[in-house]
C-alpha cells in the first residue's frame, strides 16, 4: 500500500489521523483485497474520514480500477 497525504489536506494531526485510519482499514481488508497494490490519497472536500468509510472505499477500489472508462467525445483545449 502506498499512502500520500499532502499538506493541503490539513494540519499534521488531521494528516496523521487519516494515515492511521487508512493503515488500519488496509490491515483489516488485506484478505479481501488479495494481491492488489493500492495507492491511497485523500480527495479534496473530505470532511472527517472514518474507519468504516475508508474500508468501504478500499473494498470498491479494485472494481473501480478495472472498470472500463467511458470515452469522452469532447474537444481538447
Amino acid at each position: 500500500m502506498g499512502l500520500a497525504t499532502p499538506r493541503r489536506f490539513g494540519n499534521a494531526v488531521r494528516r496523521n489521523r487519516f494515515r492511521r485510519l487508512t493503515r488500519e482499514a488496509f490491515r483489516s481488508m488485506q484478505a479481501v483485497l488479495g494481491g492488489v497494490d493500492v495507492f491511497v490519497a485523500p480527495r479534496r472536500g473530505l470532511d472527517a474520514p472514518t474507519l468504516e468509510g475508508i474500508r468501504r472505499d478500499l473494498a470498491e477500489a479494485p472494481a473501480k480500477a478495472f472498470a472500463p472508462r467511458p470515452r469522452g467525445g469532447g474537444s481538447r483545449t
